[in-house]
């Protein structure tokens, strides 16, 4: 395990260095607007995505039975983080003619399609979640199965 902690510091190292030489390669006159961008990103994520998934996740917690607690707030937390990261692409209204490459393709559909894939595990895990539960298996062996539905005596 520390081993795989270390690689993954040295690569998390090695990239944040080359995208900091990367920035500079650039010019600075990109770094006020790259710093815009990451602070941003933090208020995006403190005071908005952070918020609305604790929120959704308190909700959550209250309302779900116990096997669909987990896997529903595993997706909340993907959706939320996916749909903050990729929002200005599937919000854009304008594209350069100049540039076909250039946001050319129905990112919202796909964005749909991604919320339907999430969508789909957050079921598949509430069900195998439900299977795998202690109360179903106790509540199975007490309606008939098994010793003839009757209790061990003490």
């Amino acid at each position: 395990m520390m081993v795989l902690r270390g690689v993954l510091v040295v690569t998390g190292v090695v990239v944040a260095l080359v995208g900091l030489v990367d920035l500079i390669d650039e010019g600075w006159g990109d770094v006020g607007h790259t710093v815009v961008w990451l602070v941003a990103g933090v208020v995006t994520h403190d005071a908005l995505l952070s918020g609305a998934v604790i929120l959704l996740g308190w909700g959550v917690v209250r309302t779900l039975p116990s096997y669909a607690r987990a896997p529903t707030v595993v997706g909340l937390v993907v959706l939320a983080t996916v749909t903050v990261a990729v929002l200005p692409t599937v919000t854009v209204t304008w594209t350069d003619p100049s540039n076909v490459s250039l946001l050319d393709r129905n990112y919202a559909r796909n964005w749909f399609g991604f919320v339907v894939v999430v969508l789909v595990g957050v079921l598949a895990g509430s069900a195998w979640a439900r299977l795998r539960s202690p109360h179903r298996r106790a509540d199975s062996a007490g309606s008939g199965g098994g010793r003839g539905g009757r209790h061990p005596r003490r």
